[in-house]
């Protein structure tokens, strides 16, 4: 199943964790989507998401990785 991201978006790196998965887009945002029942996400709802959102917190990133039920991002700061 193809999901949809922003606009003209670039996506640079994927990283899968127990079910949720985080995008890197060439812009520095990250999005998510899939099981957020422990805030994996960042978002206030915990539900299921199958479309991407943006995890609003993380700007200007340069690296993302999950394992397990928890995720991670590293500033190009």
């Amino acid at each position: 199943r193809v999901l949809s991201l922003p606009g003209s978006a670039t996506p640079t790196a994927i990283s899968s964790g127990f079910l949720h998965s985080l995008v890197l887009l060439a812009n520095g945002e990250v999005w998510g989507f899939g099981s957020n029942h422990v805030s994996q996400l960042g978002t206030k709802e915990l539900d299921f998401t199958e479309q991407p959102v943006r995890i609003g917190a993380l700007t200007n990133i340069a690296q993302i990785s999950t394992h397990g039920n928890v995720c991670s991002a590293r500033s190009a700061d």
